[in-house]
């Protein structure tokens, strides 16, 4: 039996209207998968399982306020008419980090009563200790090597997805990156 290989996967989706959507798979040994997709109201949203938020939530949840979301996607600061990120802020319906970590905890345990203290362990255990989510040192070469990061963490950090989520959006906005056929047998 094959097994996919862990780490950052970027791939061709299709054409919506005159621009080409791209998705972005983060995919551990061991751990909850994560999927950036654009949906068809032109707003990133990340797959965490089988529940979705917008991407921008789960940026600020990891400490990123809008300003610096902008700065860090945009860095030479032009930030396109049609932005992906732009729609995304304007919809997302949170403000502060608390917020958006209270906003996926109601996501993904939605019968749960929300305690703040309870939400915070919660968010930091799904992506953030090796005790639940394992990159694998293959996983974490691989992400290195595609995002340019020096990360030794078998872990995700936050500086991961905010490079997952930039190199998305200048694949979709400017062309600019490379896909992988995650199926080749050369990504298992």
């Amino acid at each position: 039996q094959l097994l996919r290989c862990p780490g950052v996967y970027f791939k061709e989706e299709g054409m919506s209207g005159r621009r080409t959507l791209y998705s972005a798979k983060i995919l551990p040994a061991r751990g909850l998968w994560m999927e950036f997709v654009v949906d068809n109201k032109q707003c990133l949203v990340v797959n965490l399982g089988k529940r979705k938020v917008y991407a921008t939530v789960l940026l600020k949840a990891l400490g990123y306020p809008a300003d610096t979301i902008r700065k860090e996607i945009y860095p030479d600061g032009a930030i396109p008419a049609d932005s992906i990120i732009e729609n995304t802020l304007r919809v997302d319906g949170v403000e502060t980090s608390e917020d958006a970590i209270r906003h996926i905890y109601a996501e993904l345990k939605p019968n749960y009563p929300i305690i703040d203290k309870e939400a915070l362990k919660f968010f930091r255990s799904l992506f953030f200790t090796t005790e639940t989510y394992d990159l694998s040192d293959a996983g974490r070469a691989q992400m290195n090597k595609k995002l340019g990061g020096n990360s030794t963490e078998r872990c995700l950090t936050t500086q991961d997805v905010l490079l997952t989520v930039r190199y998305l959006v200048g694949l979709i906005e400017r062309n600019e990156g490379t896909t992988e056929d995650i199926d080749h047998l050369g990504n298992k």
